[in-house]
């Protein structure tokens, strides 16, 4: 039988606001983690928060959660609670965690106590045959007086001069030209393979004195009336989680003193409205 989507809605981003950081992240491999979508298992570890009914969390929670800790503890519970998960597992379940590959991906911005920010580059990674998490992590001065591109994709998808040309040609033009382009290739991806979507999310992050970041859903349709709802990221931040959600209209929310912006093609006369997102359960 062939291999067909489990959850056509589901994204794997997350946008994170830390006290001394702001980062996007995402993850390749196994889509859950026990009965959680891997997101939103990301989510609730850096956040701790939690919900009554996982399959449907509320859009905006607030209150004595989310990112309080620094991004170097962060990346340590992520860690500490990957491996836990697995060695509280049976010996049939450790062994498929041990055929998977498994890697959480953050980039984004540091900044210290005085305020002088670095661009950085992590990675959480279980190579195949083990059933461990380690960190990984680019130089302090990896980025420093060179021309630094970073582009990945999963294998399979993207010939390698496909791969070479769309980092050519998203260097050096506006974030909105470059997010176009890179959905452009999302969607003539998704022309050739059943078991990727046309649609996309992508967190522009400028850098952080700006106290700003936008997250844009760009559908893989060019008509707005056959599909007029967007669909959004975890969005977390000290003493704030934004599930997955849909969203009809403008939106745009704070954190603390930073702004986050929705963007989305779509716009309504008859106002607006954010639903969170009901999640799939694994198949």
């Amino acid at each position: 039988m062939a291999s067909r989507p489990h959850d056509i809605l589901s994204n794997k981003a997350l946008l994170c606001r830390l006290p001394d950081a702001l980062i996007a992240i995402s993850y390749t491999g196994p889509a859950y983690v026990h009965t959680l979508p891997t997101d939103q298992w990301i989510a609730q570890t850096i956040s701790g928060v939690s919900y009554d009914t996982p399959s449907k969390p509320s859009a905006l929670a607030i209150g004595n959660i989310g990112t309080k800790i620094p991004i170097g503890l962060m990346l340590l519970r992520l860690k500490n609670e990957f491996n836990s998960m697995i060695s509280n597992l049976s010996n049939r379940q450790r062994t498929q965690w041990k055929s998977y590959l498994f890697a959480i991906v953050i980039d984004g911005w540091q900044w210290n106590s005085k305020v002088h920010y670095r661009p950085v580059l992590y990675r959480l990674v279980k190579p195949l045959g083990s059933t461990r998490i380690v960190i990984e992590m680019k130089p302090r001065n990896w980025y420093v007086d060179r021309r630094v591109k970073v582009i990945m994709s999963p294998s399979g998808h993207l010939h390698d001069s496909e791969l070479k040309h769309l980092s050519s040609d998203i260097y050096g033009v506006p974030p909105p030209v470059a997010l176009s382009r890179m959905a452009d290739t999302i969607q003539l991806v998704s022309s050739r393979s059943s078991l990727v979507g046309p649609h996309s999310v992508a967190i522009w992050l400028p850098p952080p004195t700006r106290r700003y970041a936008e997250v844009h859903y760009i559908p893989g349709t060019r008509a707005p009336d056959q599909f007029p709802v967007a669909y959004s990221p975890w969005v977390v931040g000290p003493g704030y989680v934004h599930a997955p959600s849909e969203i009809v209209g403008d939106y745009s929310d704070q954190i603390g003193n930073w702004k986050i912006k929705f963007v989305h093609p779509f716009r309504s006369t008859g106002g607006g409205s954010v639903d969170g997102q009901r999640r799939k359960g694994p198949p």
